[in-house]
């Protein structure tokens, strides 16, 4: 008899919670939050060897984070693991259900999406750390091109919302979850709280004098036009600061089209990203400071802790 899927998740994390020490500005997620979503499919994984597969890999990048330590928080290991986790629980209710082979490949790509971040490799033009972890669980050839176009797909930078056109000839909008996952991390309350992590860690501006300063609802999404998030793809992904952020890209990326998404779990957690982004927009539109106590309190709620 083999591990099921549940073992697996529940000792990689217990693993990861005994093992992993944060530096003084850490952020860490003490409890998952309570899906919303009843998904009946929690089958995933069902070849011993696919379980084996992810298993071998969730160890990798286990060591992978430890030996890497320059890795900032707010993209290091717990985030791995919380796009983890969006990611199964989307396969589980994907209709049509998906082969334990899908399930696997989608699971290793949530897993190793970030282990070549051009922040910390900028010499990586081939997904040189993916490759090696994969090469070193076994991970058989035909699935390992499967998962490193995935990750191809995932960065937001590079890809916007754009979907390729052979995805939507042939239905295959499953390659497309480890990008929901991870896009689910930017937004919403622990996207605000990942964000004004990642500002903190790099010494970065929350605000400038060039940062919108909406009044309204409907001002914050005028001031987020289309052109204004191609502009912060074409210029490589980077904002001037925090406030900035949330215009060129985290309002983008919050409710991507459903005809895009086609995974019910995946859908809903979109419906609800846009309004913690909102009321920090909103609060410093009104003050013109970001109200960093409102962000705390979120910190508070989500049982996370910032220093």
């Amino acid at each position: 008899m083999f591990l099921s899927l549940v073992s697996v998740q529940a000792w990689s994390v217990i693993f990861f919670l005994m093992s992993h020490t944060v530096d003084e500005k850490s952020l860490i997620r003490t409890t998952a939050p309570v899906s919303k979503v009843s998904c009946l499919n929690t089958e995933g994984l069902q070849s011993s060897t696919d379980v084996v597969n992810v298993q071998k890999v969730l160890d990798e990048v286990n060591h992978f984070y430890q030996k890497h330590d320059e890795i900032k928080v707010s993209h290091g290991i717990s985030h791995v693991m919380a796009v983890y986790q969006h990611a199964v629980k989307a396969i589980s209710c994907h209709v049509p259900p998906l082969s334990s082979t899908e399930s696997m490949e989608i699971q290793v790509t949530a897993l190793l999406h970030d282990v070549d971040d051009k922040k910390y490799f900028p010499n990586h033009g081939n997904y040189e750390n993916a490759r090696s972890i994969l090469k070193a669980s076994n991970v058989p050839d035909d699935s390992c091109g499967k998962i490193v176009r995935m990750i191809q797909l995932v960065s937001c930078s590079a890809n916007g919302n754009h979907v390729p056109q052979d995805i939507i000839d042939e239905g295959a909008f499953h390659l497309l979850i480890p990008r929901w996952a991870d896009r689910l991390e930017a937004v919403g309350a622990i996207g605000v709280l990942r964000c004004y992590q990642f500002n903190r860690e790099h010494d970065m501006e929350f605000s400038t004098a060039n940062s919108p300063r909406a009044q309204t609802e409907a001002e914050v999404w005028n001031f987020a036009t289309q052109e204004r998030f191609e502009a912060y793809q074409a210029r490589g992904g980077s904002s001037t600061d925090m406030i900035s952020h949330y215009y060129d890209k985290l309002l983008h990326v919050a409710c991507p089209p459903n005809e895009l998404v086609r995974n019910p779990y995946l859908e809903q957690k979109a419906k609800e990203s846009s309004k913690e982004l909102l009321e920090v927009c909103l609060r410093y539109g009104k003050t013109g400071t970001v109200d960093e106590e409102y962000i705390q309190d979120i910190a508070k709620k989500l049982l996370v802790r910032i220093k």
